[in-house]
């Protein structure tokens, strides 16, 4: 994980039998994280890009990170 002030990038794998060999990983994340509704930025072929507001909340915050990791839970699944 990497980032500056809230702009946090996380690299992401891919190899999921749900992904297209042929595209990114970070690109494939990306939408499926728009499916969940996140909006969240590919960068370079494996990192997903967060750039939260600075007057973001704590629910928002929680919010997101569910919404993330319920992504997660389905691509692995």
């Amino acid at each position: 994980m990497r980032g500056l002030g809230l702009m946090i990038g996380i690299e992401m794998g891919g190899g999921f039998d749900s992904f297209d060999d042929s595209k990114p990983a970070a690109l494939q994340w990306v939408s499926a994280l728009h499916e969940a509704g996140m909006l969240t930025i590919p960068a370079g072929s494996s990192v997903v890009r967060f750039l939260p507001p600075l007057n973001l909340t704590q629910e928002e915050a929680q919010t997101g990170l569910d919404l993330f990791k319920q992504t997660i839970q389905k691509i692995i699944a």
